[in-house]
């Protein structure tokens, strides 16, 4: 059957894909939800090439200019209506994170967003920023530039072969074009997404091959029939591989590919199937599933901003998100989509029954009534309890204002337009810079003949404290010179991790390098504790007892060059105040527990170290109180993002680190 009729298992298609995608976004639960987008890509790629044939066989050739206009008037409305009301909520409620949503909207009106995504995620600080309210965008950035091209290489093809012979002709050299663009994207992203998952994720050149596996099938089957029994098992066997995925890939498995694979061949076996009449089973041909697939592309766009403002106004309602966008959409549907697709004249001399724009206002009022309901009763987080101080001197001091700070009910002092984030490049913080590294005569901070050394090096947590570092040091180090050699992005931990940045091998043999060459007194060494380190060529995370072994291994690469190594344990993380920090909020909802990974890796580090002999501070007293954090101290923000302390703060405490630190190294006394 051509792909000329509506095919219900296509919109079936689209309504498991946007639930799949808003729930695991919402509950976390399907745990492969997120490869909902892969069959949006499949499901594109079949209907737009599939047009385009029609187009070629009906009239001749292909009418860029409509084919453009008409996308450009489906997909723009909804859009633009969805991006003035998020940005309108991002400067009402996320005042801090509004320059970098207005940055991202900015980049989805011009259809690249998932460039600026991948771009951004390159940069070690700015991807710990608080999550984007568009950072759903990046797959409809995708979509769209394969709507800008391709058509475009249709009608060439159509123009250089047709004259010659016919429709059938175009159709096999589109196919083969295809099988080599399917084939090249494919491998690309399979050696990327272990590489550089980041811009591998997001990239249109690693997402080409999920959009032209479903443009394939178009091709393949334009015009064609499938016989009717396999049919139907293509289309059964389709589902399966579709569900499997979408309950079974986790996000440890590399992205897009080999993640992709089952959801793609699924959503490729389904179409197939799906070209015969009457395979579908009513798993997928039913009214509810029809109902959400009209909405799919509505409710994708709204889905994600109310999910991230609930989480600021209501962290524990955010599975009201759903209802809500539910709502949202179908008004959105009912009210933008259908006037504007059809037309308004045609829809006026159609006479639509009334009770279809009455239940569209009354979706859009309840989901309204539903988000401020959501927020008048949200609960009201209990009073922090904290003990007695129990450290002295400056340290005690740092504890004191922890303790105010974490039961403050009202913001104070502190101005409403947080920067995005900030600047990370200027001395001595730049020192952990692995792209565009200074000299070492730059980051050498005390005179250069002193007779003792102390070398910082680590990952970009120790850059951070270089704030704090190098005043305290020139303060109370006399005799010393400070060497700092973090390398941003790159983990102390010998393992071969799935995603490390390309720089780090080299950028991490210089640091080392450097430090054999000075045989420094102390190295005090700080790295990440609770992120997940995935291992290379492999679909898991290191264990704990991978992450002690390869701990163990850096560590001893540096003890033969040192005096004393100290592991200086890095501040636990907290809540990004840029997103917890809202008019309707108090401080309270900024405040976090130490994490369970966080106390677990640290006794690893405490054991190493009782074993080896090596000198151990933990930083924690600093940030944290009876194992609490909040995001602001005095009117300071705690961190620039969610693990890196801001360089205000960092440097008001660095009389408290110089008194850990004093305790615990006999050589710094």
């Amino acid at each position: 059957m051509p792909t000329t009729r509506f095919r219900r298992d296509v919109q079936g298609l689209r309504a498991i894909a946007v639930l799949a995608v808003v729930v695991e976004h919402t509950a976390g639960s399907p745990v492969g939800g997120w490869l909902g987008v892969d069959v949006f890509f499949v499901v594109s790629g079949f209907l737009i090439t599939g047009g385009l044939f029609r187009q070629l066989r009906d009239d001749g050739s292909v009418r860029l200019t409509t084919f453009w206009w008409r996308r450009l008037w489906r997909l723009a409305p909804a859009f633009l209506l969805v991006t003035a009301a998020t940005l309108a909520l991002s400067a009402w409620l996320t005042p801090g994170a509004f320059r970098a949503d207005a940055t991202a909207a900015a980049a989805s009106l011009v259809s690249v967003s998932n460039w600026y995504f991948a771009r951004i995620g390159t940069d070690y600080f700015a991807a710990l920023g608080p999550t984007s309210a568009f950072r759903h965008t990046w797959s409809l950035g995708v979509e769209e530039q394969f709507y800008a091209v391709w058509p475009l290489v249709v009608a060439l093809v159509a123009v250089a072969v047709r004259s010659r012979r016919g429709v059938r002709s175009v159709r096999a050299v589109l196919t083969t074009l295809l099988v080599v663009v399917v084939a090249t994207s494919l491998v690309s992203a399979w050696s990327s997404s272990a590489s550089d998952p980041s811009v591998a994720y997001f990239s249109t050149t690693t997402r080409a091959w999920e959009i032209g596996a479903g443009a394939l099938v178009a091709c393949t089957t334009d015009g064609r029939r499938v016989p009717a029994r396999v049919a139907r098992v293509l289309w059964s066997v389709g589902v399966v591989l579709v569900v499997l995925g979408l309950v079974s890939i986790t996000a440890a498995v590399p992205a897009p590919a080999p993640a992709g694979l089952l959801p793609v061949l699924g959503t490729c076996a389904v179409l197939v199937g799906g070209t015969v009449r009457g395979t579908g089973l009513p798993v997928l041909e039913n009214r509810v599933t029809d109902g959400i697939g009209a909405i799919s592309y509505v409710l994708y766009l709204w889905h994600f901003p109310v999910l991230v403002f609930l989480t600021v106004l209501a962290p524990s309602a955010t599975w009201t998100s759903i209802p809500i966008a539910l709502l949202l959409a179908h008004a959105t549907h009912r009210l933008v989509e259908e006037p504007l697709r059809y037309g308004l004249r045609q829809r006026v001399r159609a006479r639509p029954r009334p009770p279809q724009r009455s239940l569209a206002y009354a979706s859009a009022a309840a989901a309204v009534a539903l988000a401020v309901g959501v927020v008048a009763v949200r609960p009201v987080p209990e009073p922090v309890q904290l003990g007695p101080v129990t450290a002295s001197g400056a340290v005690r001091a740092v504890q004191e204002h922890l303790g105010t700070a974490l039961a403050a009910t009202t913001w104070s002092g502190l101005p409403r337009d947080l920067q995005a984030r900030e600047d990370s490049h200027t001395l001595p913080r730049a020192c952990g810079s692995i792209v565009d590294r200074p000299a070492i005569e730059d980051c050498t901070f005390g005179p250069a003949t002193a007779p003792h050394t102390l070398v910082v090096a680590g990952d970009s947590l120790a850059a951070t404290w270089l704030d704090a570092l190098v005043p305290w040091a020139a303060e109370h180090l006399p005799g010393w010179r400070l060497v700092a050699v973090p390398t941003d992005g790159c983990p102390a931990i010998d393992l071969p991790l799935r995603g490390l940045r390309p720089q780090c091998a080299s950028a991490s043999a210089s640091a080392l390098r450097t430090i054999q060459e000075l045989r420094p007194d102390v190295v005090l060494l700080t790295s990440k504790l609770e992120d997940p380190f995935g291992l290379d060529g492999t679909l898991r995370a290191a264990t704990e007892h991978e992450f002690a072994d390869g701990t163990e291994r850096f560590a001893e690469t540096l003890r033969s060059s040192t005096g004393r190594l100290v592991h200086l344990l890095p501040p636990p993380g907290g809540a990004d105040l840029r997103t917890c920090r809202s008019p309707f909020g108090t401080p309270l909802a900024c405040v976090t527990r130490t994490s369970a990974s966080w106390r677990e890796r640290a006794a690893t580090i405490h054991a190493m170290a009782a074993r080896h002999g090596d000198g151990i501070v933990d930083s924690s007293p600093l940030v944290a109180r009876d194992g609490l954090t909040t995001a602001v101290v005095d009117g300071v923000p705690v961190r620039s993002d969610r693990v890196h302390l801001s360089r205000g703060y960092a440097g008001s405490v660095r009389a408290a680190l110089g008194q850990l630190l004093q305790q615990g190294v006999p050589q710094l006394r």
